[in-house]
């Protein structure tokens, strides 16, 4: 089961669906959100346990190294504008 929260972007409407703790562990790793610093994009990145943390985690939309931890209490990527959270959503497996 898990609990992902929505956050939408007051003045632009981006949005995302996050764990509830902004970061997740999971029974095979751990999962953590990065923005890149070059196009602004918002992406997760999920770890085995086992594997390497230095691990090629590049953008997936520019394949930029330039990157930063995101958190949820972060700005709108695209516009700099408040996030608001819409809720929670539980999923069951």
């Amino acid at each position: 089961m898990a609990t992902l929260k929505t956050y939408e972007c007051k003045k632009c409407g981006w949005r995302i669906n996050v764990p509830k703790e902004g970061k997740d562990l999971l029974m095979f790793g751990k999962m953590f959100y990065y923005k890149c610093k070059d196009c602004n994009h918002v992406y997760r990145c999920t770890y085995e346990y086992g594997q390497k943390e230095e691990m090629n985690n590049n953008c997936p939309k520019c394949g930029s190294a330039n990157f930063i931890d995101w958190e949820t209490a972060d700005k709108c990527p695209k516009c700099g504008g408040e996030l608001e959270n819409r809720g929670c959503t539980i999923l069951m497996d």
